[in-house]
């Protein structure tokens, strides 16, 4: 039932964001967005804020460390600390729920300057530590134990706080969100 109930507010969460991206796709006439850290994933769920970028009117450009890349795109199998393109390629650099993936909090950094670097804007989500429900497991509470973390290490690397998260950013970022947000949304324009 808790699973049941975790699993129906991610996908309005997701929602929520997807709708977010496109308005921004749209009202700012976005043309190139680069999507770091995609994967496919066999439940059409987790796939809700890709898929409404990759219906947007811009060229998107999905890249990720494969083989699961199959998405309707251009594709690059890359790694997000070190992205192969020139400083601004992109209108709009966007990575969802990827930053926590990514490794330690200097690879953390890695990520969000290779972000910086290749977008002229970008948007970075994560979830929140500190929610009760974890996103990736659908566990309660569990997630607050360093140790229970420690053993689901293939879900995550290092979930993040707000300020862990903000710490990572550079100071010209917004981030909404707060302690009792699933999850935490970054955007610089």
């Amino acid at each position: 039932m808790l699973a049941r109930l975790a699993a129906r507010y991610s996908v309005a969460s997701r929602r929520r964001k997807a709708k977010r991206i496109r308005a921004f796709i749209r009202e700012r006439g976005i043309a190139s967005v680069l999507l770091v850290g995609a994967a496919d994933d066999p439940f059409a769920w987790t796939n809700i804020v890709e898929s409404a970028i990759l219906d947007s009117p811009a060229w998107v450009v999905v890249s990720g460390l494969g083989p699961g890349l199959s998405f309707d795109a251009a594709r690059v199998l890359c790694d997000g600390r070190a992205l192969p393109f020139r400083d601004a390629s992109f209108d709009l650099v966007i990575s969802n729920a990827v930053i926590e993936h990514v490794g330690e909090r200097h690879d953390q950094q890695a990520f969000v300057r290779e972000h910086e670097r290749v977008g002229r804007a970008f948007m970075i989500t994560t979830p929140n530590r500190w929610f009760p429900v974890e996103s990736h497991t659908r566990t309660l509470f569990r997630h607050w134990s360093s140790g229970w973390r420690a053993r689901q290490s293939e879900h995550f690397s290092r979930l993040l706080s707000r300020r862990e998260f903000k710490e990572l950013l550079p100071s010209n970022t917004r981030v909404s969100g707060n302690s009792f947000s699933p999850t935490f949304f970054a955007q610089r324009d």
